[in-house]
């Protein structure tokens, strides 16, 4: 297992397919993240002047893809059928969101927290608190992404953790 896990450090630090469980790190060493074994990757771009940085899709059969600019460091895991993509962006220090994009839409950008409000509401009670983190964690399939929700600051000593599913259809439930 230890070897497994180092393996796949070295392959995102030299910018290698990474296994749809490891993600890769923008900004980092690295300024591509290849889908496992296919001919698409994403590719990140350093920000020009005052701008934000980018992330874009490549693939062999089409023109590059301007996914979204982020400011600050986003996670990019691939979907074991390399067809989709989560995108969790560490987009300030009291949050992060995850987002979801098809390769065969990248224009089209799915924010996981719009499905999670409509499947619990805004009474959760992850909007108790202030920050809140939503983090991809791992695909259980080509259409299903396991992901965390993390709140706190509300009161001393409280936080909320919660996992999550969220299948391309919209849904979301608790895992237990």
């Amino acid at each position: 297992m230890l070897i497994r896990a180092v393996v796949a450090l070295v392959a995102v630090v030299a910018g290698l397919s990474a296994p749809p469980e490891v993600p890769c790190r923008f900004p980092g060493t690295a300024h591509e993240c290849q889908a496992p074994g296919r001919q698409s990757a994403v590719e990140w771009r350093e920000p020009v002047g005052n701008g934000r940085h980018e992330l874009w899709l490549r693939d062999a059969a089409k023109p590059p893809s301007k996914l979204l600019e982020f400011g600050r460091q986003v996670d990019v895991l691939w979907a074991p059928d390399c067809r989709t993509l989560a995108i969790t962006d560490h987009e300030g220090s009291d949050s992060a969101v995850v987002w979801i994009v098809s390769t065969g839409t990248p224009e089209t950008l799915v924010n996981i927290e719009d499905a999670f409000v409509r499947a619990f509401g805004k009474s959760h009670r992850v909007y108790k608190h202030g920050h809140r983190y939503f983090t991809a964690r791992s695909w259980s399939s080509s259409t299903s992404l396991v992901f965390e929700v993390r709140a706190h600051d509300a009161a001393p000593n409280s936080e909320y953790r919660g996992r999550f599913s969220y299948d391309l259809t919209g849904r979301v439930r608790q895992n237990r």
